[in-house]
């Protein structure tokens, strides 16, 4: 699972690994959480990274209240998801651009974060999906993203289950 990403590098350093035009200004975090914008590229404009919040609010949702199931969406089960299967369907897909991920190991009864970076490269997308929520008046745009997670590769699992010390 990914609650909290970074996308710590400068717009220049985003358009060198993305050749992409920025629709509105972008500011750097190392702690990207639910509900705060995070920056993507969909795929019917992918020549534009935009802000978008992360944690989906579905399309036909009554109101913009996020539903913390909805920071991830399990490709596993994501053809089976009322709420992701229309995304897929209707290619409301993106990336979302980012050059760490947080874990947090819990087995020594405290909660210690851990950030994972490639080390082949600074910045990485994950593969996400998106949503725009309209208000009944039409008035309120709010669009959002999920992250794909799968099960976690030996990297990420073995060292949450071995080490309980180290942390940021």
């Amino acid at each position: 699972m990914c609650a909290r990403y970074s996308l710590t590098r400068a717009e220049k350093d985003l358009l060198k690994s993305y050749n992409v035009k920025f629709k509105e200004p972008f500011t750097p975090n190392y702690n990207l959480a639910p509900t705060q914008n995070g920056l993507v590229i969909t795929a019917d404009e992918p020549g534009i990274a935009q802000k978008m919040h992360f944690g989906l609010v579905p399309y036909w949702s009554p109101d913009t209240k996020l539903n913390m199931s909805t920071l991830n969406a399990h490709s596993e089960e994501i053809l089976d998801k009322k709420t992701y299967k229309p995304l897929i369907e209707n290619h409301k897909t993106c990336l979302v651009l980012a050059d760490g991920f947080y874990e947090w190991n819990k087995r020594s009864g405290k909660s210690l974060p851990y950030r994972f970076i490639l080390k082949d490269r600074d910045i990485f997308a994950f593969a996400g999906l998106w949503s725009q929520w309209k208000s009944k008046d039409g008035s309120q745009i709010y669009r959002s993203f999920t992250i794909m997670t799968t099960k976690a590769n030996d990297t990420v699992g073995n060292l949450m289950a071995t080490y309980q010390f180290s942390y940021l």
